[in-house]
């Protein structure tokens, strides 16, 4: 049991942020999109009903939930027009360690 929730330990196969330039002056990026495809590490299928928790930390390293997203079926995650900042993504999954991206 230890080994498979050892091996199963949720991968993120990329984290794509693509940002997203919605400023008021050229050149300031003040929006973002992030994407995430997540997959099973043994069989690299996508993994459906990831919660994924986008949490904001402040200048004194506080965290905050700021939204959350569920992947769909093809293990896609997405976060739209995500302002500027520090934030945290966890990733929770049944029978899944718990995987923690920063920044």
């Amino acid at each position: 049991m230890k080994k498979t929730r050892l091996i199963l330990l949720l991968i993120i196969t990329s984290l794509l942020i693509t940002l997203t330039a919605n400023a008021q002056r050229p050149g300031i990026i003040t929006r973002a999109n992030i994407i995430l495809s997540v997959k099973d590490s043994l069989t690299n299928a996508p993994l459906e009903f990831v919660t994924a928790v986008l949490s904001k930390i402040d200048k004194n390293k506080n965290k905050e939930i700021f939204t959350y997203a569920i992947s769909d079926s093809l293990g896609v995650i997405k976060f739209n027009s995500v302002p500027v900042s520090d934030y945290e993504i966890s990733l929770q999954y049944v029978a899944y360690f718990m995987k923690l991206i920063p920044n």
